[in-house]
């Protein structure tokens, strides 16, 4: 399962020379499942970027999508890169879960580690 939501921070993409800097949340299940986020802000791309987030992404990595930044001056059609900095927030509806699914968590996580 795939969930898609557009980033509607505003405009937060940082430009530092040809780089772009992105901050991106999502919620647990999202970094549990997987996701896509459209960055609606991005200079270059109309409609919004839309980019991959995968399953297990944990809060303060960072994604780098090779050439979705800006031009690179005097180098012709190269582009610098988009980094997407994510962070995770565990919701109250997702905290609610946790506490009334915790022993089925455990028993998840505690037979796999064994």
């Amino acid at each position: 399962m795939r969930l898609t939501t557009a980033d509607e921070s505003g405009l937060d993409i940082l430009r530092e020379g040809s780089a772009l800097h992105h901050e991106s949340k999502i919620c647990l299940s999202e970094s549990l499942l997987g996701c896509q986020r459209k960055i609606i802000a991005h200079p270059g791309f109309k409609d919004g970027l839309l980019v991959d987030i995968p399953a297990g992404t944990q809060s303060g990595e960072t994604i780098c999508l090779k050439g979705k930044g800006m031009p690179i001056p005097l180098q012709g059609h190269v582009f610098g890169d988009l980094f997407v900095r994510v962070g995770v927030v565990v919701g109250a509806d997702e905290k609610k879960i946790l506490e009334n699914g915790k022993a089925i968590l455990q028993s998840l996580f505690l037979t796999s580690v064994a």
